[in-house]
């Protein structure tokens, strides 16, 4: 009786636990729907590197279309974002003559601007942007098409990526959406800026703890420190600045409808240029370290995910009147 009583006792405790990592840790993905294209698995040397690499070609596509490249956050892989995103960029791509590429990080990271992160990207002086620009002509070559623009899409350590490619090679992107990703301080920066504006949508969650939206220590899970960023206002006003558009944006106040119950909401500032949406910041209040979706979760531990958007239609929106 003793010996049954432990095996119920350790089966509710394993149960538990299940449930507790679950809730913390798990994510919730998307079957992957059927879509009008197809997803493709290619790789390439880069500085004696073997780099890997996914994209979806959509069936219809003109001799001239654009690239976004999907950049994932550190320790996960361009696989996991695309489920992340629900494969909302493939959606739309199969209507709007767009190839979506998910690079994978070396070992899973990106060498990013911050001197203090200490990835295995960064350890090794990877060449990502190379990779990128690789990847590029490899589609244009392979199907014998011209690439109009580049559009960036990063996730934290991604986003971050998406940053030095903002400041070291403006001129090779149309636009950059940057999720969880404050630009780096003064004394944690280590790219050679050009100074050249770019159109750019940026989205930050007020209480993400391992971005923190007033700026500061990078603090990952309180495992990782990654050295110090600007705040999400700094990181506007630099891009503000570099516009030489005035500091005086429309304020969108998003109703939530979804999120009432999690508390999170969004408020979306506009700042034009030449009549059009030239920096949009996506404010989530109460939100986390963490990407909105209406239907999907990112892990608990991450903090709370708001659900009254998709970032992937935002982003798109913004990318297409640039």
């Amino acid at each position: 009786m003793n010996y049954l009583i432990l095996i119920v006792a350790l089966f509710f405790v394993v149960l538990y636990l299940y449930f507790l990592y679950s809730f913390w840790f798990g994510q919730q993905f998307y079957k992957e729907p059927k879509l009008r294209g197809t997803l493709r698995r290619n790789r390439a040397i880069i500085d004696d590197v073997k780099r890997t690499y996914s994209y979806f070609y959509p069936n219809k596509i003109s001799s001239e279309a654009n690239i976004l490249f999907v950049l994932h956050g550190y320790h996960d892989t361009g696989k996991k974002i695309r489920k992340r995103l629900a494969y909302g960029f493939d959606k739309i791509a199969e209507n709007e003559n767009l190839v979506v590429v998910y690079p994978d990080g070396y070992k899973k990271s990106w060498n990013d601007c911050r001197k203090h992160a200490k990835y295995p990207a960064k350890l090794k002086k990877i060449n990502d942007i190379k990779f990128l620009k690789e990847i590029e002509n490899e589609i244009s070559k392979y199907y014998k098409i011209r690439i109009k623009s580049i559009f960036l899409f990063g996730f934290s350590n991604g986003g971050q990526l998406a940053n030095k490619i903002c400041m070291e090679t403006p001129n090779w992107i149309k636009g950059a959406a940057i999720v969880a990703a404050n630009l780096p301080d003064k004394d944690s920066l280590d790219c050679k800026e050009k100074h050249i504006p770019v159109p750019i949508v940026l989205f930050n969650g007020t209480n993400d703890k391992t971005n923190p939206f007033k700026g500061g220590l990078v603090n990952v899970l309180n495992i990782k420190k990654l050295g110090f960023v600007k705040s999400a206002e700094e990181t506007i006003a630099y891009w503000i600045n570099l516009a030489n558009i005035k500091n005086e944006f429309e304020k969108i106040n998003i109703e939530p409808k979804n999120s009432k119950n999690n508390k999170t909401k969004i408020e979306k500032r506009v700042w034009k240029k030449d009549n059009k949406n030239y920096i949009v910041h996506y404010i989530v209040y109460c939100g986390g370290h963490t990407i909105p979706h209406k239907n999907l979760s990112s892990p608990r531990i991450l903090g709370l995910t708001n659900h009254d958007i998709n970032t992937t239609d935002e982003v798109w929106r913004f990318f297409k009147q640039v």
